[in-house]
């Protein structure tokens, strides 16, 4: 059970922490004018209350004239399970300098492993292929990058609205109460062959 829950954890000299820091700063600020205004994770100036604050303006009328219903769809273990090869894919897309997007490459196919310890009991040796390391400002970026294309689709239903937290994704949407059903099962339809294709693991709600 303890190996399952494990991420990889970037422990690196102060002085490569610092290039990741610069490295960090030039792929914010290469992607961040083309991150839709839905997503709030891990931009600055942004935080959870923003999506929080959509929410709430797009659902407190409706909902109190109960006209209103809402569907959430959140990754399990995102972080820790992302494709390397989609986040690549997705800055390349992003137009981020080859520079910096090699530099990822070689940041995310370092070898990693831990072998944790329960008391004096030590686990077998894990080894990391999937997932974005802790402990490093180059970690959050690059995969909420990857995951802004899981709102393509659902953006383009009508009457739908869309909050993101990196990769945590909230719609809503107001109509007869028979069209708001089938317009939230469409919305999560998407959302599950979004998930299957990039294999995460999804709950939704």
């Amino acid at each position: 059970m303890i190996p399952a829950s494990l991420r990889p954890v970037a422990l690196t000299s102060c002085p490569r922490k610092l290039v990741e820091g610069i490295v960090a700063r030039r792929i914010r600020g290469t992607v961040e004018a083309q991150l839709p205004p839905q997503q709030a994770g891990f931009r600055p100036g942004r935080s959870t209350l923003d999506p929080l604050a959509r929410l709430f303006a797009w659902t407190i009328s409706p909902w109190q004239a109960g006209e209103g219903r809402c569907g959430a769809s959140g990754s399990r273990w995102a972080f820790g399970s992302v494709d390397r090869g989609r986040i690549l894919h997705a800055l390349r897309a992003h137009k981020v300098a080859p520079c910096m997007s090699r530099w990822e490459a070689n940041f995310l196919s370092l070898p990693r492993g831990q072998k944790p310890r329960v008391q004096n009991t030590p686990t077998a040796p894990v080894h990391f292929t999937r997932g974005v390391p802790q402990g490093c400002v180059l970690g959050p970026p690059p995969p909420t990058v990857a995951a802004n294309s899981l709102g393509e689709k659902p953006v383009c239903i009508p009457n739908l609205e869309l909050a993101f937290i990196a990769d945590d994704l909230t719609a809503t949407t107001e109509r007869g109460r028979g069209a708001m059903e089938r317009t939230l099962r469409q919305a999560l339809r998407c959302t599950r062959r979004w998930v299957e294709r990039n294999k995460y693991g999804a709950q939704r709600r």
